[in-house]
């Protein structure tokens, strides 16, 4: 698939934690599971509305090395960007993800 060298960003993938809140619900979190060397490519980008504020939504391949156990409720951060995982593709060897980074 790439070349060892070619992975230039180091991640941090997180995994969601939900946390009581004492009146029967939760409060999501997360928490760091690992530090990972990864190629992120930025794909395409497109204006958007969340909760009234305007922003911009970019797509992103994500190339890693597997194994990994990763979900769609995991998620990748680097520095302040975070990646929401939309897709995942596992060969073994190798993972390509899809994911999102929302802009204000």
């Amino acid at each position: 698939m790439i070349g060892a060298g070619q992975l230039r960003s180091r991640l941090t993938l997180q995994k969601p934690l939900d946390v009581a809140d004492g009146q029967g619900g939760f409060t999501r979190g997360y928490a760091d599971v690992a530090e990972v060397w990864a190629q992120v490519t930025l794909l395409a980008s497109r204006e958007t509305v969340a909760a009234d504020a305007d922003g911009a939504s970019t797509r992103a391949r994500i190339v890693l090395r597997g194994p990994l156990d990763l979900t769609l409720r995991h998620r990748l951060v680097e520095d302040d960007d975070v990646y929401r995982i939309t897709g995942i593709r596992d060969d073994g060897a190798w993972i390509a993800i899809d994911a999102e980074l929302r802009v204000a």
